[in-house]
């Protein structure tokens, strides 16, 4: 009888320990290996101007600092991520690109997504704002695209639309063009 009941408590603790695992599982973030290089500056996209015009409160950010990664930031950008992929019904725009953050459910393109990100993480760590920057790449089938860098105290992660986690930048199928430059207009090659 002391056996069963044993065994029956084994079970149990290895269920319980194995829904932690799961629930750790969808807060994973892998380490990244390291920063992205950044190169010659250049000038900022057009939209990317008319956006910070039009909300000067979020480009402005403090000196350059890195988001520290740990379990619990972890946790926070996988659940920023999550809420960010259901606020944005993913849609190409029909004409012009205009830039902007959604705080409710609606359609929106890959800037949308990375700027709606951006203003989320800033706002939960505000001390670590400069390190959620927009960058800019070529996607696997050519296409222009944008995302969110995050550069952490381990190196550079991306935030993308397209993926269910935040990715180590050098593990991203792109071509990497542009990224954003903190607390200025001015923006950056991605040196290769």
């Amino acid at each position: 009888m002391f056996n069963t009941f044993k065994v029956l408590g084994l079970a149990l603790l290895l269920a319980i320990a194995t829904a932690f695992s799961a629930e750790a599982a969808k807060h994973k973030i892998p380490t990244p290996t390291e920063t992205m290089p950044m190169g010659k500056v250049i000038q900022s996209p057009t939209a990317f101007k008319d956006f910070c015009k039009r909300n000067v409160g979020e480009c402005a950010v403090s000196k350059p600092t890195a988001f520290t990664l740990n379990d619990d930031n972890a946790k926070a950008l996988a659940k920023s991520l999550k809420k960010t992929q259901k606020l944005i019904v993913p849609q190409v725009e029909a004409s012009g690109d205009f830039w902007q953050t959604r705080e409710k459910r609606g359609y929106g393109d890959c800037e949308d997504f990375a700027l709606t990100l951006r203003k989320m993480m800033r706002a939960q760590f505000p001390e670590a704002s400069s390190a959620f920057r927009i960058a800019t790449a070529f996607t696997e089938t050519g296409e222009y695209h944008a995302v969110l860098s995050v550069e952490t105290n381990k190196g550079t992660l991306i935030c993308d639309i397209r993926f269910q986690r935040c990715q180590d930048w050098a593990k991203m199928p792109y071509t990497w063009k542009f990224r954003e430059t903190a607390g200025a207009l001015v923006w950056q090659r991605i040196a290769s």
